[in-house]
């Protein structure tokens, strides 16, 4: 798991180099696509074959746009704002998971849950601090690509039991892939040179992407959930890590609190749900 969130992190550090001189619909290309081929090769090996009938269920269909548009507004945001601010606003989406669960699947929640909701919600505001000269707008996009990646998961849940995690991988990246295909065939940006440059950073992404799915999914099949789940939040670290030795990036005391309070909330869900199952 941990081996998985170095290569998310790195993912994004990539994107983020990526965006300085390539845009983000060729970007959000490669992802998708790369995601589709990661996920089709695997369906390949394991003997599971990928119909169009799957996707014709309502829920796959609204989990594939929540994937296309979560992506989509992560990649926008770590072009315009930090990494660093990114990463940690992306941890929200356990906390956001565990809230939607609650709401619309009819999952219990006590007060100390509730209680650590709230407190990383106030972990959020304090990295966007709306209220003061270092609002950044874009960052709304970052807590935006989080909510709807938290509703990808719920969906990810309600999906039905015929259709694997790879297929609902599979489709969700060919259908960024190809949104962001046309995005780019129509945006009249500028086609980007077919540089070494280029060739390497697509090729990392893919590379890289497809890790993190190799990480993640082997920690899920061997090691125990509730002890391997709270290795999710190693992203933060590595993420801040390579904000700052890659991109100069400056974390200020707000918004390091407010990662903190952001990964305390996660991590007091965590416990209480382990040790309700114990």
């Amino acid at each position: 798991m941990t081996f998985g969130m170095a290569s998310a992190a790195a993912v994004d550090a990539t994107i983020k180099a990526m965006s300085g001189w390539v845009g983000i619909q060729f970007i959000t290309m490669i992802v998708g696509f790369g995601m589709a081929i990661t996920f089709a090769i695997a369906c390949l090996r394991q003997g599971i074959a990928i119909s169009i009938t799957d996707l014709r269920h309502k829920t796959v269909l609204f989990r594939t746009a929540c994937e296309v548009a979560g992506v989509y507004l992560i990649v926008l945001a770590l072009s315009l704002v930090s990494l660093s601010e990114v990463t940690a606003l992306s941890q929200t989406v356990p906390l956001l998971v565990t809230a939607g669960a609650v709401l619309f699947m009819g999952e219990k929640a006590t007060l100390g849950d509730w209680g650590a909701l709230l407190f990383g919600m106030c972990g959020m505001i304090l990295i966007v601090r709306p209220a003061s000269d270092h609002f950044q707008p874009a960052l709304l996009l970052a807590v935006a690509s989080a909510v709807v990646l938290s509703a990808r998961d719920l969906a990810s849940r309600a999906a039905p039991a015929s259709v694997s995690t790879l297929q609902l991988g599979f489709w969700g990246g060919g259908a960024l892939g190809l949104f962001s295909f046309v995005l780019f065939l129509t945006s009249g940006n500028p086609r980007p040179e077919p540089t070494f440059a280029l060739l390497l950073g697509s090729v990392l992404i893919v590379l890289l992407a497809s890790a993190t799915f190799y990480g993640v999914t082997a920690a899920m099949r061997v090691g125990s959930v509730a002890v391997i789940s709270p290795f999710r939040y190693t992203r933060l670290p590595f993420g801040i890590f390579l904000g700052v030795v890659l991109f100069s990036e400056k974390v200020d005391t707000p918004a390091a609190l407010g990662a903190g309070m952001i990964l305390l909330a996660g991590l007091a869900i965590w416990w209480r749900e382990l040790q309700s199952g114990m």
